[in-house]
């Protein structure tokens, strides 16, 4: 291992050396074939279909938009949806993502292979007290099926078992659990027509009566924050990054307006170590990390085919050519477990 690489990964270690809070973004995700933002945009560019005059001009403006930026989230934050069409967003999203969902589950019990998201849940569960948290934006159960991997329950303030209801406690913890507190929504959860909210895992198909219940992005994203189930989880996030002692973001953007105040402030005011790892950082995370630098933070991003690691000591970043660090499987295999 070379010098430089030695300083990387005794900063991991040291800043690993404590249980993280994983936070997890779409980039963590698309590995396993999930879409990132630009291909559910073509998505509902390509199925949403307006059925009057109103929604096409509506619509209109997203395509002219999209089109231009491929941004998903800023273009819905353009216009202002018509409820129809939201619905039908809302519907196409929860499809796409199903889908994919499904077939990445039914390629991890075929192959037995697991996402290295599970290998990091076993190594840091093997400590005394051994339960971790994770704040998630995704609407998929990846990171439910890694903690199942694990050998540890997953939790996600619903009861648990086949018709699940929400709750404030977890009903029935286990000795070794993960709690995923997914403040966007989740594709097992739905709103009745009585405004219940109903657990049904694994759905394929929704009934009529039901809708899911996740939060798109778009203007409407932050009135939905304010109704259960968004604000019961958000208050579980918001206690679990309160208490964290360090940040591990694996393909988080820091664009997301729920998690980010939280999150910032612990690392800004209360200088906990943050722990990034993704293909590529967003211009929102070079903002957060070089504009004004954490105390204590290593950023790792793909470069070539390579990697790139910044830290406080080196803000310019310490290039590794042919070594992939910045993935989580590689990032554990040659940085924490040597």
């Amino acid at each position: 291992m070379s010098e430089q690489l030695e300083i990387v990964a005794g900063l991991a270690q040291r800043y690993l050396s404590e249980k993280p809070t994983f936070v997890l973004g779409s980039g963590a995700s698309i590995a396993l074939g999930l879409p990132g933002m630009e291909e559910l945009g073509d998505t509902l560019l390509s199925e949403v279909c307006p059925e009057n005059a109103d929604e096409a001009s509506q619509w209109g403006s997203f395509e002219e938009s999209f089109s231009a930026s491929k941004d998903l989230e800023g273009a819905l934050n353009e216009v202002h949806l018509a409820p129809r069409l939201l619905d039908e967003v809302v519907l196409k999203t929860w499809s796409l993502i199903s889908m994919r969902d499904l077939i990445a589950y039914r390629e991890i019990v075929a192959s037995a292979s697991f996402h290295p998201l599970s290998d990091a849940f076993r190594h840091f569960l093997r400590v005394a007290d051994p339960k971790l948290d994770v704040v998630t934006t995704n609407y998929d159960r990846l990171a439910e099926y890694a903690a199942n991997a694990a050998g540890a329950q997953a939790y996600t303030g619903l009861t648990h078992g086949w018709l699940q209801q929400l709750t404030t406690a977890n009903p029935a913890p286990s000795r070794r659990q993960i709690n995923v507190w997914k403040v966007h929504g989740s594709l097992d959860w739905f709103v009745a027509e009585d405004r219940q909210i109903h657990g049904l895992p694994m759905m394929q198909e929704i009934f009529p009566s039901l809708k899911p219940v996740i939060v798109t992005p778009g203007v409407t994203k932050y009135l939905q924050a304010h109704l259960e189930p968004f604000r019961t989880v958000m208050a579980q996030a918001d206690s679990c990054l309160a208490s964290s002692r360090v940040l591990l973001c694996i393909g988080y953007g820091f664009n997301d307006e729920h998690v980010q105040p939280k999150l910032v402030n612990r690392i800004r005011q209360d200088g906990i170590p943050l722990v990034v790892l993704t293909h590529t950082l967003t211009d929102a995370a070079r903002r957060m990390l070089f504009d004004d630098p954490p105390r204590k933070f290593l950023a790792i991003e793909k470069k070539g085919d390579g990697s790139i690691a910044y830290y406080p000591e080196n803000i310019a970043g310490e290039e590794f050519f042919g070594i992939n660090i910045w993935e989580l499987g590689n990032f554990m295999r040659v940085l924490l477990e040597p």
